[in-house]
């Protein structure tokens, strides 16, 4: 059962390692792959086939899943697809994607420019930086490690794959840096180690939940697992614990996943009036124009026009000074 598929996955993840593609990268196209087949072990599919996507389609959009997201699963199954008649695994015929099953660009589009909801203003952002316990729960035994995640995101504006990538030998501690290796499009970058972050992260290596054992090879931020092994956290699972962490302190209903603190990185930054080109690079965006438009557009649009308003005020005195 799913013979056909599981060798085309297995030869194109090990294609897209060949290729030097990021592990985080693989790793997508893998998670992807991985509930599509659940989706036809679930529907009784005896291989890959239109109907399977269909199906898996189907079942994405009753669980409300994002059109932009669909999208991308989408994207995932159709380079298989495609690799998979390349290499004569699956024939022409017997190709699992079509162009019409994807979402209409008008959809995508729409939502892929729709302001981002989940916002953290700046007094928030600071009651997260400054709480040394959870206000609203019980303090987990695992604190020390889900603040100091919270603190390198909000102080580097780090992605979710990215956190997870970082081991100790990336931490610089005595220039104030870390070098991120595996980062979206792969063009490693080096983002600020700042001494409030510097605490956090020593106090989680003091409290013990990363063993002492484990080479500064592995990644920082893990967990060990009920065998005994350390292991490195999975995607939903670091952002389903940051959200934890920031509903904690914020209350119930004020949880915001990982992504949301690097917006909340850029809002701070941008607002703060640091220069875009320098937040461009420390984001590993290739153009400060993507960094004013995806976060100067949407994020406190109010303080950017005080701000603007104050600058006028200072051009205008500095001009009757003059004069």
């Amino acid at each position: 059962m799913l013979e056909k598929f599981d060798r085309a996955t297995s030869l194109f993840l090990k294609n897209c390692k060949a290729n030097g593609m990021s592990e985080a990268t693989i790793e997508s196209y893998g998670r992807t792959y991985k509930q599509f087949r659940e989706s036809m072990v679930q529907n009784s599919f005896e291989e890959a086939c239109l109907a399977a996507t269909i199906q898996f389609k189907l079942e994405l959009s009753m669980k409300n899943v994002q059109y932009l997201t669909m999208d991308l699963y989408l994207r995932h199954i159709r380079y298989l697809s495609d690799f998979a008649v390349k290499c004569k695994i699956f024939s022409e015929d017997d190709a699992f994607m079509d162009d019409t099953l994807f979402p209409t660009r008008n959809v995508v589009r729409a939502e892929k420019n729709k302001e981002y909801e989940h916002q953290l203003s700046e007094e928030e952002v600071m009651v997260i930086l400054n709480a040394t316990r959870a206000n609203y729960s019980r303090t987990p035994h695992t604190w020390a490690r889900e603040k100091a995640e919270a603190v390198l995101i909000l102080t580097s504006g780090v992605r979710n794959s990215e956190l997870r990538a970082l081991t100790p030998n990336d931490f610089h501690w005595d220039i104030g840096a870390i070098y991120c290796r595996e980062t979206k499009g792969d063009k490693p970058r080096w983002v600020p180690f700042t001494p409030e972050c510097q605490k956090f992260v020593k106090a989680y290596l003091e409290s013990g939940l990363r063993p002492e054992n484990i080479s500064d090879d592995e990644p920082m931020f893990g967990k060990v697992s009920r065998n005994g092994v350390w292991t490195e956290l999975g995607r939903t699972e670091l952002s389903a614990l940051l959200n934890h962490h920031v509903e904690s302190i914020l209350g119930e209903g004020k949880g915001v996943c990982s992504h949301a603190l690097r917006h909340a990185f850029a809002s701070w930054s941008l607002t703060s009036g640091l220069n875009a080109d320098a937040i461009s690079q420390i984001m590993g965006h290739s153009d400060s124009r993507i960094t004013l438009k995806v976060y100067a557009k949407n994020l406190h649009p109010e303080k950017f026009a005080a701000d603007f308003g104050k600058q006028m005020v200072a051009v205008m005195q500095k001009k009757e000074v003059s004069a």
